[in-house]
């Protein structure tokens, strides 16, 4: 049947054809399908998606003390180690990217004792701005004594594909992910990266590693967090962090309704880290996990989307995740050779540059945030 429009949803117009809206809370372009949230299951029965996690009796608060701090990152050490294993034993060829940012970094870091289970490292380029990741990317694998492929699809003629085969990329891209009417089209340099990795392995991401960096509460969330000590915020300031592409989405009465109710169904525990949750169920659910799906060739996983891992880093204060502490302290336990290399964006390096010291900042909290 022809889709048929949710016009429930404040937004669908400028959502529906990815022209710059977002989708939360279960919505898609038709208003008889919906998407189910992460951390909830459909119960067959009553037809009704129902929470499954976190658990009511999760600790999601940590002492500021260094000892608790450690025993979190240990946890995620072990079991992102167990986890990238598994993967690379069950799908290959197993390939990493690399660049100059936080997430693959840490992955890379976190793989230090098993760098013989990939078949493939690589940095690409698509663009002039890339050519500082390949550069940062290649001083990366020297340290860690790593073979590096550079797919620059800007130099190497033999990798790029015509207009016509990108037009068509973009179609079934569009279909995987669900947006029907339109919307923005893939860079043809980011497709032909793609087309230049081997068929049929898995490509792991650190897209939900950058919980460690506490993304979406940005600095409004974090100083909301510290003023209340972690207690529950006003649902505007969570509508306006999920970025639905509306300015107005904070005050409009079916986000604020949308939001409250989905708020209410946290367990109690949960609360603390509100915006955590949201991160993961809205901007995640209605984001990179779709677009994952548009990916056909390889196999693209996210290897901390993990209920182990993801508990030890949210328990963790935004404020120490927000100054990168947590993802330093990944790389100096795993792989320290590692630290000291300059990060692509420069903001991430002015932070590393200007921070408080640690030892600061767990002497001016609360004994456990």
């Amino acid at each position: 049947r022809p889709v048929e429009p949710d016009s429930s949803y404040p937004f669908q117009s400028i959502t529906a054809n990815g022209s710059g809206g977002r989708y939360a809370f279960g919505v898609t372009p038709d208003a008889h399908v919906k998407r189910l949230l992460c951390n909830h299951y459909l119960d067959l029965g009553s037809f009704t998606p129902v929470r499954h996690w976190p658990n009511p009796d999760d600790d999601l608060t940590c002492e500021m003390t260094a000892e608790a701090i450690e025993q979190r990152l240990d946890t995620v050490i072990a079991r992102q180690r167990q986890i990238l294993l598994a993967l690379c034993k069950a799908v290959q060829p197993a390939m990493l990217p690399i660049s100059g940012g936080d997430d693959s970094r840490v992955l890379l870091a976190l793989s230090a004792e098993m760098l013989d289970q990939y078949a493939l490292f690589f940095v690409h380029r698509a663009n002039n701005i890339s050519l500082r990741d390949v550069a940062l990317a290649r001083e990366l694998a020297s340290r860690m004594k790593i073979d590096l492929r550079v797919i620059d699809v800007v130099e190497d003629t033999t990798l790029q594909r015509p207009p016509r085969f990108a037009s068509r990329m973009n179609v079934r891209r569009k279909l995987a992910m669900g947006i029907l009417d339109g919307g923005p089209d893939e860079k043809r340099r980011e497709i032909e990266v793609r087309q230049a990795l081997p068929q049929g392995g898995t490509v792991f991401r650190g897209n939900v590693t950058d919980v460690s960096k506490a993304v979406l509460w940005r600095r409004l969330g974090i100083r909301e967090f510290l003023r209340t000590s972690g207690a529950s915020h006003d649902p505007r300031l969570g509508i306006r962090l999920l970025m639905l592409g509306a300015a107005e989405a904070e005050t409009d009465p079916w986000c604020q309704a949308a939001y409250t109710e989905w708020m209410a169904g946290l367990p109690e525990n949960a609360r603390c880290r509100t915006l955590d949750f949201a991160s993961l169920e809205h901007f995640r659910t209605h984001g990179q996990g779709a677009f994952f799906y548009a990916t056909n060739r390889n196999f693209y996983q996210t290897p901390s989307a993990d209920r182990t891992i993801l508990k030890a880093l949210i328990s963790l204060p935004p404020h120490l995740r927000d100054a990168f502490y947590v993802n330093d302290l990944l790389i100096e336990r795993t792989a320290p050779e590692l630290s000291g290399v300059p990060f692509t964006r420069d903001t991430a390096n002015a932070i590393r540059a200007e921070r408080k010291p640690l030892q600061q900042l767990l002497k001016t909290a609360p004994e456990r945030l």
